[in-house]
């Protein structure tokens, strides 16, 4: 299977942006392991960009760069941003989606959570970079996933 699609530059995960290739310079700077970038773009943007319900951000954010410059993004505009540093180090990476029921099922409607998939090797892992919060504790783990929503 080719990862090329997985790699390209779209118009939300706009990795040649100024903005976002000046932060991926600031992270990267040094940095030659696939495994410590993937660590470091997932911690920056899980513990430096707010998840925009949590702070209640007067801005809607979808493009990477936009996300950069408010400093604030849903779970989607967020995987975007993750996506566009990833690539930018031709890392690739794509999206993944969640059904979030809720209650018990969508009869108190649902939410679509967005996270990560990062491909490391030939192994793809998931990384879900919403942002922490004192009840969700999403970590970087190559073993299993550590998603901000456990699936049911």
């Amino acid at each position: 299977m080719s990862v090329d699609l997985f790699l390209q530059e779209t118009p939300y995960i706009d990795f040649s942006s100024p903005i976002v290739r000046d932060q991926s310079k600031a992270l990267f700077k040094g940095v030659n392991s696939e495994l410590e970038k993937a660590r470091i773009a997932f911690e920056f943007v899980r513990d430096h960009i707010s998840h925009s319900l949590d702070v209640d951000a007067p801005v809607v954010t979808a493009k990477a760069s936009e996300v950069l410059q408010h400093k604030t993004g849903i779970c989607h505009a967020k995987a975007n941003l993750l996506a566009a540093l990833l690539r930018s180090q031709k890392i690739p990476t794509g999206l993944c989606y969640q059904h979030l029921a809720m209650g018990e099922d969508d009869s108190g409607g649902y939410l679509i959570h967005c996270y990560n998939a990062v491909c490391l090797g030939h192994r793809w892992i998931k990384l879900d970079a919403r942002g922490n919060t004192d009840t969700i504790n999403a970590r970087f783990s190559l073993h299993e996933p550590v998603l901000a929503y456990p699936n049911r």
